[in-house]
């Protein structure tokens, strides 16, 4: 099957993108294709989206203020059920775009297999773990998130262990007292004992028991997003 996915966003200001996602391929393989089914992240009013319009290649219109994996389920006339993933990408006009590979490359062509970081945030700081997210790679780091491996029908605690798997260490940004899930994903990281670093974005903000005594990140509210991630992401990766 040479059926692939493609996208396109635009940044509408304000922290907020319009974008698309859809299926490229040739037209005798597309035309196979009953419908596409689009999980989105849970966040979302209607995370499940139907697509049937064959004329517009299965395109999906949406719009929000952050990335995330969207799942597809490819139904084929006879049948057939394909099931793909793609990393939905949001960039600011003036962001340097992103590694594209996920080997890095010293002086002297020495390749090595970069670093992985679990990454977790709570909703309202989706935002900013993002860009983090995205600071991080620049630096040859790559990023492990529950969002990322999470498949429908799973139970969650296999996709969170997918997701640790191969975590060398774990970031969590809280500004608030951690939900039900952000407490299972610090237990089961700590189950695992990989270090973790607490980014504490706010000054009133109680850290969580399960990370009292850690060396954290202090962020202060309502600093510029950007200019702070690529600063935590060159303190981290100098440790």
């Amino acid at each position: 099957m040479s059926i692939r996915i493609s996208q396109e966003s635009k940044y509408k200001g304000n922290d907020r993108w319009s974008w698309s996602v859809w299926l490229e391929g040739p037209d005798q393989e597309l035309d196979l294709i009953e419908y596409v089914d689009y999980m989105l992240h849970p966040t979302f009013r209607d995370p499940l989206r139907h697509i049937a319009d064959r004329q517009s290649k299965f395109r999906l219109n949406s719009a929000g203020w952050g990335e995330f994996m969207i799942y597809l389920n490819i139904k084929h006339k006879d049948g057939r059920v394909a099931k793909r993933k793609h990393w939905l990408r949001l960039e600011h006009p003036a962001a340097e775009p992103k590694p594209a590979s996920k080997e890095v490359t010293e002086p002297g062509s020495r390749k090595f297999k970069p670093q992985v970081v679990y990454l977790s945030s709570g909703a309202a700081d989706r935002h900013f773990a993002s860009v983090l997210a995205g600071a991080l790679r620049t630096q040859g780091i790559e990023i492990s998130r529950f969002e990322d491996d999470i498949a429908p029908g799973l139970p969650w605690d296999i996709s969170l262990n997918s997701a640790l798997e191969r975590a060398k260490s774990a970031i969590f940004v809280i500004s608030d007292r951690p939900n039900a899930w952000m407490t299972r994903e610090m237990e089961a990281v700590q189950k695992r004992n990989i270090p973790i670093t607490p980014i504490i974005v706010g000054s009133n903000v109680e850290v969580p028991p399960l990370l009292s005594g850690r060396q954290g990140i202090h962020l202060k509210s309502g600093q510029e997003i950007e200019g702070a991630a690529r600063s935590i992401a060159e303190r981290l990766t100098k440790v």
